[in-house]
């Protein structure tokens, strides 16, 4: 079964082996009939052939020579040299005396001498025996017409001539030739035809097909023959331009969803990290709030039951009164950043733009901070590196900027730490503004983190420094928003500086596109 498989799986096979069996059947139909008749053809013209001879000898011989032994001697001499010099086949004329055993004998003298007989115009008679292929005649011997009775067959006269099989053989192996020449040529023909314009196409078009298979996609099919085929080739380039081109659009799409997949796997990260942060936040400004609130209320308490109470000096009251009202300033600090976040936030700061003297500014601030460093025994000092400079900007939001900075310095700055705020003017129209510390310092691997929302460096419920981690990134966004920029500069173990650049002119800029920037002044 497998080799009849393996020619029934290609069309060129398929199509050769059909139509040379088609070819085959139809030569051997065609020469069915000429097959048949080229015997009797044969047999007509060796017949013909020996009926002349017959006749030439017969002709040329008496046949009424009353010694029919000078007659039997003469004809073979005839028959000889005429079968010599036209190639008769063997064979030789024998005389038979018309006798009543022959008249009454069975076979082919009887039926020559009946027929012969009934005509006695008739000369000859002769038949093909097609035993032995033996072709036969009877010639009529009659008497003299000096005889009393001269149409009385006197005898015959029997000639034998085998049929030429040679002959035969090379007529039939002429026949066999054509045929097979005639088949081997429209084989040929065929093939010829079906391979330019049938199979030669189909294979251009297949080997196209097992291309694109591969992965290539840049394979075309060339078919030029004008015909359907041509047309079908330039369907299949089309169809394979469309697939192409709907391929880039498939794979730009998927590159696309790969590309929102992967931002929102990271939206989703940042997500899960803000709402971790939040939940850190809500933790500790909860904290943070109560704290300050326990405080006032413990101390408010203690001043209720102490009023009216002369046991009681004023000195301890004043006390009482002062941690009320240290308690209810950080509280107040706490809501004022959570609001101001609220403001960022929502895009909708306002700026109270007016002129002054940054350098006044400064000065005002540190005499307002400085009883803080005090406490702590930290010199705070101001350092203004040119002349005095008047700025166009938001003198409020810049206090609070320098105040976040500075308070964070002396709460991160031990005790007898030092603590510098430095005023520069630069060339370019901005002013620098910078907060030193003598403090831990901040690793070089979180000094980005802290200025996130909600971001402390120790967020555990046991960290030494109280806050809501608010701060510097308040700091920061007041600081985008007054066109300026911030950077730290630090090293662990060795303090840490904050770098505040600002234009003189304000450029304010909102942080929420949506949501216009409220300008007053």
């Amino acid at each position: 079964m497998k080799p009849l498989v393996w020619l029934w799986t290609s069309l060129a096979r398929k199509v050769s082996i059909l139509f040379g069996v088609a070819v085959l059947a139809t030569i051997l139909v065609t020469l069915a009939f000429p097959w048949m008749q080229m015997s009797a053809l044969n047999q007509q013209v060796v017949l013909l052939q020996a009926k002349r001879a017959a006749g030439t000898v017969f002709q040329a011989v008496d046949l009424h020579q009353p010694d029919w032994g000078v007659l039997q001697d003469e004809l073979e001499r005839r028959w000889a040299l005429l079968a010599e010099k036209q190639n008769l086949p063997g064979g030789c004329p024998t005389l038979v005396p018309a006798t009543e055993e022959l008249c009454r004998s069975r076979g082919f003298r009887h039926e020559a001498a009946e027929r012969l007989n009934r005509r006695p115009e008739q000369a000859y008679y002769w038949r093909i025996q097609e035993e032995g292929r033996i072709l036969r005649y009877a010639a009529a011997v009659r008497r003299l017409n000096t005889d009393p009775h001269p149409d009385v067959l006197r005898g015959l006269i029997d000639v034998r001539l085998p049929m030429p099989i040679e002959r035969s053989v090379w007529n039939s192996v002429a026949t066999v030739l054509a045929g097979a020449s005639g088949a081997v040529l429209a084989i040929l023909a065929f093939f010829v035809v079906t391979q330019r314009f049938v199979l030669s196409p189909v294979e251009t078009l297949r080997q196209a097909a097992q291309k694109v298979g591969a992965g290539d996609w840049s394979a075309r099919s060339s078919i030029h023959s004008g015909d359907e085929f041509q047309h079908l080739s330039d369907a299949f380039n089309n169809m394979l331009v469309r697939l192409r081109e709907a391929q880039e659009r498939q794979e730009l799409i998927n590159r696309s969803l790969d590309i929102k997949l992967g931002e929102l796997a990271q939206s989703n990260v940042v997500l899960f990290e803000a709402n971790r942060l939040k939940s850190e936040f809500l933790a500790n400004v909860s904290h943070e709030l109560r704290t300050p609130l326990v405080s006032i209320i413990g101390f408010a308490e203690l001043l209720r039951d102490a009023w009216g109470n002369p046991n009681v000096d004023r000195i301890r009251l004043a006390r009482f009164t002062e941690n009320i009202l240290v308690s209810g300033r950080n509280l107040l600090d706490i809501i004022n950043d959570l609001l101001d976040l609220a403001k960022i936030e929502a895009g909708r700061v306002e700026l109270h733009v007016s002129e002054f003297d940054i350098g006044s500014l400064c000065r005002d601030l540190v005499d307002f901070v400085k009883p803080l460093a005090e406490k702590k025994s930290q010199p705070l000092e101001l350092h203004e590196a040119g002349p005095a400079c008047a700025m166009r900007s938001d003198s409020g939001r810049i206090k609070q900027i320098l105040y976040n900075l500075l308070s964070n310095a002396i709460k991160f700055t031990p005790a007898e730490g030092r603590i510098v705020l430095t005023v520069d003017t630069t060339a370019g129209g901005t002013v620098r503004l910078s907060v030193s510390d003598s403090g831990p310092g901040i690793p070089r691997d979180k000094q980005a983190v802290i200025f996130e929302k909600f971001r402390q460096l120790d967020s555990s419920k046991t960290r030494e420094y109280e806050g809501t981690g608010l701060g510097l990134a308040i700091t920061k966004e007041l600081v985008q928003i007054l066109g300026g920029a911030i950077r730290l500069e630090s090293d662990q173990g060795q303090g840490a500086t904050f770098f505040v650049e600002l234009p003189i002119l304000a450029r304010p800029t909102g942080l929420v596109p949506s949501s216009p920037m409220m300008l007053t002044g």
